[in-house]
Formats: C-alpha cells, structure tokens, sequence
C-alpha cells in the first residue's frame, strides 16, 4: 500500500513540474549543477528537456500501473519487487535528467553555461 501511496505521489509531483515547464524554450530546463565529491572534479549536471520530460511522464505513468498489476500476482517478497520497481523508476528518471554528455562534456570544456554546451553537443553554433 506503500508503494502505491507513494507512486501516486511521483505522479503529483511530475504534474507540477510538468505545469511549471515552459515549453516554448529550447533549453535545458531545471538545471542542477552539484559535486557530490569535493576531491573529485566531476561536476554533475542534471536538466530535463522536452523529450526527457515526456520519457519521464511514461515512467511515473508506468510505476503505478506496474504495482497494480503485480498486486495479486507477486506473493513471494512483495516488499523486495516493490522497492525494485522504484530503483529501477528512480534510475530511469535519473536517465531522463541527465543532460546527456553533458556531464562529461563540462568538465572538459569548461564552459558556465549549460545552454551553450548543450547547444555544442548538438551541433548548434
């Protein structure tokens, strides 16, 4: 009931950042920029564009569905098969925000703005 309780919730949230996206910018969207690790410079960048937002939609669309799906069906380590589907949700989501080579890419190039780099990475001048 939990898991369940708990994907509705991520599907609330991703109304509102849906409901906050400006789809009428080109940019990268929300950006995070972090270095989990002082002695390491490897700074990462998570931002969400319009196709990762839609990829993001199916995954928190797909979670509940999934744990209805599975509510009669899995009687053996229920608990473990429902934290698993979230891992995995949590991954995929992490995938969507991730910006790409983007990661890589600004610790190289050295760039401040994100939308610059973004714009290299595809090939934009």
């Amino acid at each position: 009931m939990v898991s369940l309780v708990s994907s509705f919730v991520q599907l609330t949230l991703f109304v509102v950042l849906w409901l906050n996206f400006d789809f009428s910018s080109g940019y990268l969207q929300y950006n995070l920029f972090f270095t989990p690790f002082s002695e390491f410079v490897f700074p990462i960048h998570l931002a969400v564009d319009g196709l990762g937002l839609y990829f993001i939609f199916l995954t928190v669309l797909l979670l509940p569905i999934c744990i209805l799906c599975s509510w009669s069906t899995v009687t053996v380590r229920v608990i473990e098969f429902q934290l698993l589907l979230h891992v995995i949700a949590l991954l995929l989501i992490l995938v969507f925000f991730c910006a790409g080579f983007a990661t890589v890419l600004y610790s190289f190039r050295g760039d401040t703005d994100p939308n610059v780099l973004y714009c290299w990475y595809l090939g934009v001048s």
